[in-house]
């Protein structure tokens, strides 16, 4: 297995250095950019049936590639009706060549036990230009009749006797047949048994620019689409794109420098990056605002250059927390004995809680003779 691993590497290396591939489109299931839309809403019983992006796991998986995921298991558990879609519409792929299509899959393997049945699958199939006809992509199949393990089908033919996937995030990549100007990528899931499940994460899409030239700058990201708070650092990506809107790999270092564009604040903190040459976007962080208000804008503009400048959306800056509240404190405890479990949150003054706050936190005795 480690030598089939490394050898997709290496042939992963190799084609992203033949082509010149630039990322064109991803869902990491880490931010509140919700790419895809789902046949029913996601839910969980909290057990053993659900179909839901999520960073608790229900399975114990290794190579998360960062925190969030989207699983399900036994999807007909709470009532719905087989089989279950992810859809992704309208992928912008106008000038782009050799298209690839990435993502990283998992299952709960408990090792000696496997669950998938034979009716059991997961396909992830594209559609060019909105013709309402999907193609084959990857599919995943069962490798025998019952319990067994899930497999890819190389031929599509509903057979799982490719590579199994096993409760290690592994990334599988197929080539996309074609181009156009719009892609969809649909996922169809029928799981319909406890233990039966699916995980994965980052689904992305590659291609070639043929019409490299890049002509500006996007403020792709504040906050990873939250509202930052006052005087707390945030994060802005901002990317180098062509005139079409595409993400365009920079060939040289490319200086940004961020400023606000609308706001009664003032924008500090890190307010300058650099696009190195091969990339197509830098995280600028550590970026402040200090005013809380509504209808903030930030514009990123080439230093030194003449690329467009671009301006994000606008947004709301937040008050940052003014204090800390005790939640859930026991009344009573042993002593020499471990307190239960409690909860510290940053709350502002009209008691909403802080999620950007970073400060370390010291917890004391206020009253008492002990210590």
């Amino acid at each position: 297995m480690k030598k089939i691993l490394l050898l997709v590497g290496i042939s992963l290396l190799i084609t992203d250095l033949a082509y010149g591939q630039t990322q064109i489109f991803i869902e990491d299931f880490e931010d509140a950019t919700v790419e895809y839309t789902t046949s029913v809403p996601e839910f969980t019983d909290g057990s053993g049936d659900y179909f839901q992006r999520t960073t608790s796991p229900s399975h114990t998986f290794s190579n998360i590639q960062g925190s969030g995921i989207f699983e399900g298991m036994d999807l007909d558990g709470e009532g719905a009706t087989l089989p279950l879609t992810m859809t992704i519409n309208d992928i912008n792929i106008s000038n782009y060549t050799n298209l690839e299509f990435r993502v990283f899959l998992a299952e709960g393997d408990d090792g000696a036990n496997q669950d998938w049945d034979a009716s059991d699958f997961v396909h992830f199939d594209y559609d060019i230009n909105n013709t309402g006809t999907f193609t084959n992509l990857l599919h995943i199949e069962s490798s025998g009749g019952t319990n067994t393990e899930p497999a890819i089908s190389p031929s599509y033919d509903g057979n799982g006797n490719g590579t199994a996937i096993t409760n290690v995030f592994t990334q599988f990549t197929q080539t996309i047949a074609g181009t156009g100007s719009t892609l969809d990528i649909k996922i169809t899931l029928s799981l319909n048994s406890g233990d039966e499940d699916i995980a994965f994460d980052n689904i992305e899409i590659y291609g070639t620019s043929s019409d490299a030239t890049p002509t500006k700058l996007a403020i792709t990201s504040v906050n990873g689409g939250f509202s930052p708070s006052t005087n707390t650092n945030f994060e802005v990506v901002v990317q180098l794109q062509d005139i079409d809107d595409n993400p365009i790999n920079a060939t040289e270092d490319i200086n940004v420098t961020l400023s606000l564009d609308s706001g009664n604040g003032s924008l500090g903190g890190t307010t300058i990056g650099t696009i190195s040459n091969g990339d197509n976007s830098v995280t600028i962080s550590g970026v402040t605002y200090d005013t809380a208000e509504s209808g903030v804008s930030i514009t990123a503009t080439n230093t030194g250059g003449s690329l467009d400048a671009g301006t994000s959306s606008e947004f709301i800056a937040l008050e940052a927390a003014d204090r800390l509240v005790l939640v859930s404190v026991p009344s009573e405890g042993t002593t020499e004995v471990i307190l239960s479990q409690f909860t510290v949150e940053a709350r502002r003054s009209d008691s909403s809680v802080d999620l950007n706050y970073i400060k370390p936190i010291t917890i004391s005795i206020a009253t008492g003779l002990g210590v």
